[in-house]
């Protein structure tokens, strides 16, 4: 059972950047008119802030051994499961003949777990390799901080600079590249790192006070204006494919942020899109082949395929938490969610 308060306005934060990850994997985003007004803030900013929430609450879990088997647990058993469950949705629907020989083969499961069939969970790896790195970090943190600081910088450079030499690598060497979530994380690093050093300050007890609303709401303008007058070029953390320089990425991601943090700390709780955020980890490893089987097997449209599962989401959250909560990266015994808490 879960004892800790939740802290409302990063559920919501979560929550918002799920939906708009849904909306963007499913394709549903390309639909829509004036679309220019996201580029920032989905291809730039959506991963690298998870990574940033991600670090507000980083802990080192005592030694080195226990810390991997957590993050593990959390990270890259999800991987595990939904990796061959989302490639069999998507490749056995409609079953087929085809289709089911293609489950029987052996080099297929390797395909499921390695690749991006079940393409969001690239991220859960990217996100269990950087916390790996920032286990090491936190312990150059008592001895030199700058000099930690340093070395994240230099690692997520490192991946902008050598991403330009990624199509002209091999096939087998690109497929490692991205397959095995290291340049993802090198390249995301910062944001972690900025997480947990936000985090140490204290940032997750802010009081909603008049003067903090109102730094929310500057912060909410200011950044909508920046996204909106960023220029446009393709950021894909993913493929490491960045169009923009390093300074309008940064630039991009800290008015994403600021926007998306000013919304939610002055809103506090939507229940719906709160409820989402909360159990982001099983929105994300679900989303994408139940919207590409629905899409296979009935002809809809990216736009209606992605509305539909969202609206069906919290319950599919409420099975996976009460059926299978160590797939989902959650204690074996979580206080059952109810659908019903989405209409609270």
């Amino acid at each position: 059972m879960e004892h800790k308060k939740r802290i409302e306005w990063i559920d919501l934060m979560k929550g918002i950047c799920i939906i708009l990850v849904v909306m963007h994997n499913g394709g549903a985003l390309k639909q829509l008119e004036n679309i220019d007004f996201f580029c920032t803030l989905v291809n730039v900013a959506l991963m690298p802030l998870y990574f940033l929430l991600s670090g507000l609450f980083f802990k080192s879990y005592g030694s080195f051994p226990a810390f991997a088997a957590r993050k593990f647990r959390l990270l890259l058993v999800p991987v595990i499961v939904f990796g061959p469950l989302g490639g069999m949705l998507l490749d056995c629907v409609p079953w087929t003949e085809w289709s089911l020989s293609r489950l029987c083969d052996p080099a297929r499961w390797v395909v499921y777990w390695s690749s991006f069939v079940n393409v969001p969970l690239w991220f859960l790896r990217a996100l269990f390799v950087g916390s790996l790195m920032m286990y090491g970090l936190r312990a150059m943190l008592t001895h030199g901080a700058a000099i930690a600081a340093l070395m994240v910088l230099a690692a997520s450079l490192g991946v902008y600079w050598f991403s330009a030499c990624i199509p002209q690598l091999g096939e087998v060497e690109r497929k490692m590249v991205m397959r095995c979530g290291l340049f993802q994380a090198a390249a995301m690093l910062p944001f972690l790192f900025a997480g947990c050093t936000i985090g140490s300050c204290g940032i997750a007890a802010l009081k909603r006070s008049p003067r903090n609303m109102r730094m929310a709401a500057a912060a909410c303008v200011v950044g909508a204006v920046v996204c909106a007058s960023m220029p446009s070029g393709k950021v894909s953390w993913c493929m490491l494919v960045f169009e923009l320089s390093p300074f309008s990425i940064l630039a991009g991601f800290v008015a994403a942020a600021a926007m998306v943090w000013g919304m939610s700390f002055l809103i506090g709780r939507l229940p719906y899109v709160s409820y989402l955020g909360r159990y982001s980890i099983v929105v994300l490893v679900t989303h994408f082949p139940l919207i590409y089987a629905l899409r296979a097997s009935s002809g809809m449209g990216a736009l209606a395929a992605s509305l539909t599962v969202l609206a069906v989401m919290p319950a599919v959250v409420w099975a996976c938490v009460r059926y299978i909560p160590w797939t989902c990266g959650l204690p074996s015994r979580p206080a059952t969610p109810s659908v019903a808490d989405v209409l609270k």
